[in-house]
């Protein structure tokens, strides 16, 4: 009996921790869509959890406002298979129509730079 319940109590254990990890990728996903991929700068600093949820996992993250009638929709990317690259894009609303841009964001050991020069996003 002392068995299956230690048996029972690390499957639980196991699959609590599976789980939490893409869990909080995606939080780091959504705080990197709205300070980075939304704000002014082109730098970032990943504290030491936000690098243990960035290396090996994939990053998603989003983040809209409304602005005088815009509203503009932040995406951040980034595969779980290349820890040195990601995707920042920007989409803005208006009556006549989408405007979307996107940028390549580099990681350097616990920096990511975001590139100055947008592109059309695919």
């Amino acid at each position: 009996m002392k068995t299956t319940l230690q048996t029972v109590t690390l499957t639980a254990l196991f699959f609590l921790f599976a789980f939490a990890g893409p869990a909080a990728a995606d939080t780091l996903g959504n705080t990197l869509s709205k300070h980075f991929c939304g704000g002014s700068d082109h730098t970032y600093r990943l504290t030491s959890a936000q690098m243990a949820q960035w290396t090996g996992l994939g990053v998603h993250g989003a983040y809209s406002e409304i602005k005088y009638g815009v509203t503009t929709h932040y995406d951040f990317w980034k595969s779980s298979n290349n820890d040195n690259e990601a995707i920042c894009k920007k989409s803005s609303t208006t009556l006549s129509g989408t405007d979307c841009q996107q940028w390549r964001v580099v990681r350097n050991g616990r920096v990511l730079t975001k590139g100055y020069a947008a592109s059309r996003c695919n």
